[in-house]
């Protein structure tokens, strides 16, 4: 690495001070007209083609307009086979990760996140030049190159104490492999997990306090320069995390979209997980950040309600009716059965619009019911929330306790409220509904956005508030958090 150029946080860059060149109007100015007759192609989860019409076209990220609605794309998920032409043909075939979204009533428009290897020729094809002369091509090949010479100072040097710590870490536990390796054949893994397990907390709390400087200077980041800076943080920081497990599938998102049941998973679990000991410490750093540590308490959150819920049917000689609404993993269940007798005259509807989710999920459930003798009963049920809503009072006063926690985060106001109004007329008299959210303010978020183009919507309580069920009375609905404050909580009791 050329520390003249991005430094070490010990000294100066040879470029400080240095004009950054100028470029003309013509260089800088991109008008609309430049990139009409571009459209944008992919397919949704469930094999549907959307097409859509390209606003604003960067080497980094795509802004676009959906011609129809049907099935509407959420923060953070990854859209199938996505592709951008034009007369000329394809420009553009690869990854693209849905980063912000605009509903003004009328259309659609999103911002997604773009690889820029995957222009078929990234210097012409982005400007949607098309056959125009090479000198015009060159300026905006010169324009995206000058974004790139912009990325703030203080963050090239924030990803360089990074990358430097990192590379010599590495380096440092490979050797150390090595030698456990050599000395150690018969019992090398036990030992490679026990150097890792004693070298975990230290490595934490070193890469914590190199994280909390690049957290500070991610957030003073203007709107338009974010995708050339994650792109240019995940080009010097991904070869050396990409290691861990975690990181890989909230990156990669092999089911299309962030927060996969798996995902869930890895963060419960919480282990060491990793080829090298080197990798397992880059995972088990991540998986130490707030937002993970939330989540596990949300685990704990979930599970007390249900407690809580099922003593209070018990109290009327009745099971404990629950409806969980994009279920993942669904730990709070498991431990549930596993642990609380009064799981033996409960019964719970698992709602996930993924059947690998619902197969896994369905499967811990019940060899949880048979090792501990339960009885009991859980139906699981594919179904997408769109189909949810069409379905709209047909099944009034049923469950006791219906909750959903990690779906909230993707979906907008106008989502949310609909669905809370139509989950809340699900509840029975005296039932509770209850969903979650990450809060607004909530550490890690640029760490997430920038390295695994994990996307959320966030709310305060107030925000939360605000989407409390319209026919339940504001004296019976209250915002919670769990012990860490980063997952909020709506709710809604329902009178008896």
């Amino acid at each position: 690495m050329n520390h003249l150029l991005n430094g070490n946080g010990n000294g100066t860059s040879s470029l400080a001070g240095k004009p950054k060149p100028e470029l003309t109007p013509v260089q800088v100015g991109a008008t609309l007209s430049e990139i009409n007759g571009i459209q944008v192609t992919f397919q949704t989860d469930a094999g549907i083609v959307q097409r859509g019409t390209a606003v604003r076209v960067g080497l980094h990220d795509l802004v676009f307009e959906l011609f129809s609605a049907d099935t509407v794309p959420r923060f953070s998920e990854s859209l199938n086979d996505f592709q951008v032409v034009s007369q000329e043909g394809t420009l553009y075939a690869g990854r693209a990760v849905v980063n912000n979204l605009v509903n003004d009533g009328i259309r659609l428009t999103y911002e997604v996140s773009l690889d820029e290897c995957a222009w078929s020729d990234f210097c012409f094809a982005v400007s949607g030049l098309g056959r125009k002369s090479a000198h015009a091509k060159f300026s905006h090949f010169l324009r995206d190159w000058q974004k790139v010479y912009a990325v703030n100072h203080d963050y090239k040097v924030a990803i360089a104490d990074l990358q430097t710590f990192m590379s010599h870490l590495r380096l440092w536990l490979h050797r150390a492999e090595l030698k456990i390796s050599r000395e150690s054949q018969c019992d090398h893994e036990r030992i490679a997990d026990e150097t890792a397990l004693e070298l975990r907390v230290p490595v934490i709390t070193a890469l914590n306090s190199l994280y909390e400087r690049f957290e500070v200077v991610s957030q003073k980041i203007g709107s338009d320069l974010l995708a050339v800076h994650r792109a240019y943080g995940r080009q010097q920081l991904h070869p050396l995390v990409l290691g861990s497990l975690f990181l890989h599938r909230t990156y990669t998102k092999p089911l299309g979209y962030a927060g996969d049941h798996e995902m869930m998973s890895m963060i419960v679990r919480n282990g060491l997980e990793g080829k090298s000991i080197f990798a397992k410490l880059i995972n088990a750093h991540l998986l130490d950040q707030p937002p993970c540590r939330a989540v596990r308490n949300r685990v704990g959150y979930l599970n007390a309600r249900i407690i809580e819920e099922a003593g209070r049917m018990a109290l009327h000689h009745a099971g404990v009716n629950v409806f969980c609404v994009a279920c993942g993993p669904a730990w709070e269940a498991v431990n549930f059965v596993t642990d609380h007798p009064l799981a033996d005259q409960a019964r719970f509807e698992l709602l996930d619009f993924n059947e690998e989710t619902l197969r896994l999920t369905g499967g811990k459930i019940g060899h949880a019911i048979q090792k501990h003798h339960r009885q009991t009963r859980v139906k699981t049920v594919k179904n997408s929330v769109q189909n949810l809503l069409r379905n709209k009072g047909k099944r009034a006063g049923e469950f006791d306790l219906i909750y959903c926690s990690g779906l909230y985060d993707y979906l907008s106001d106008s989502v949310c409220l609909a669905l809370n109004n139509q989950l809340y007329e699900m509840l029975a008299p005296g039932g509770l509904l209850v969903v979650g959210n990450f809060a607004t303010g909530t550490p890690g978020r640029n760490l997430m956005e920038h390295l695994m183009d994990w996307f959320l919507i966030y709310r305060n309580h107030r925000e939360m508030l605000a989407l409390a069920p319209e026919r339940a009375g504001l004296d019976n609905c209250r915002v919670r958090s769990e012990s860490a404050a980063a997952n909020l909580f709506l709710e809604a009791r329902k009178p008896r």
